[in-house]
């Protein structure tokens, strides 16, 4: 009978393995909590796009005045083709900018959230109000139009029910510790090194663009597209706005 030989591999190795193993097997489970996201954007965007994504603040009601978000939809002009989209219409009878300032005060008094990600969502999702489903079932969010499914989007009667409907969902099921598609990022210490930037910390991001990104898109980039918006609205605010109160939003 031939003699067994035990072979013996050291913690260390054992360790050390697991670690190089880890990205692979997350890949191949699209596991995005460590993130195929984050090599693609941090190439893009480098190590401020952690500060960026991972940042906690789509909870803080605090972060602009509904005053302070018309003032930014009637003045920014993203070009002529945007002219007749629901952010540019006032004075036509169908007092879109009124309905959108409704919807978004429903979303920061009755929901909690953050109305700059509230309106950055919606630019970013219809194109600045051109999607068709924006223009024709004031769904300015693609709600329920799934890849290659367009004509499933949700028709809602007005924006205001839209934004009530679609950020009531999303506050329960996305940004809720125990909401349905609620994605922590709860990674061990070592692996959440990687995606660690700028004193944020990716164990702890459920409630932020990164988190939502996990499971409400596809697309590894949605979390930085919104933050764009978020961060022109911000600056736009601060430059035009918030010197004459004498104050500032925080970035």
């Amino acid at each position: 009978m031939p003699k067994m030989v035990k072979l013996e591999v050291s913690p260390a190795i054992l360790d050390n393995l697991m670690w190089l193993l880890l990205p692979l097997l997350l890949l191949l489970l699209g596991g995005c909590g460590v993130d195929s996201m984050y090599s693609s954007l941090k190439s893009a965007c480098g190590d401020q796009v952690c500060a960026d994504i991972y940042s906690r603040d789509l909870l803080d009601v605090n972060r602009a005045t509904i005053d302070d978000l018309r003032a930014y939809m009637l003045n920014k002009q993203p070009g002529k083709r945007y002219a007749n989209t629901p952010f540019k219409r006032e004075d036509d009878g169908r007092g879109d900018i009124d309905d959108l300032m409704r919807g978004l005060m429903i979303v920061k008094k009755l929901h909690g959230i953050n109305p700059i990600f509230a309106l950055a969502l919606s630019i970013h999702e219809s194109g600045w109000g051109t999607s068709p489903q924006a223009l024709g079932k004031h769904n300015l969010w693609g709600w329920n139009a799934a890849d290659g499914k367009e004509h499933l989007a949700t028709t809602f009667t007005s924006f205001s029910q839209g934004f009530n409907s679609v950020f009531k969902h999303i506050k329960r099921s996305y940004l809720s510790t125990d909401g349905r598609f609620y994605k922590p990022c709860d990674l061990p210490e070592k692996f959440a090194r990687l995606v660690r930037r700028g004193g944020c910390d990716a164990r702890d991001c459920g409630a932020s663009l990164a988190g939502m990104n996990c499971m409400y898109a596809s697309d590894n980039g949605w979390a930085r597209g919104v933050r764009e918006h978020m961060n022109d609205i911000t600056a736009y605010i601060n430059e035009h706005v918030a010197p004459a109160a004498g104050c500032a939003v925080p970035r």
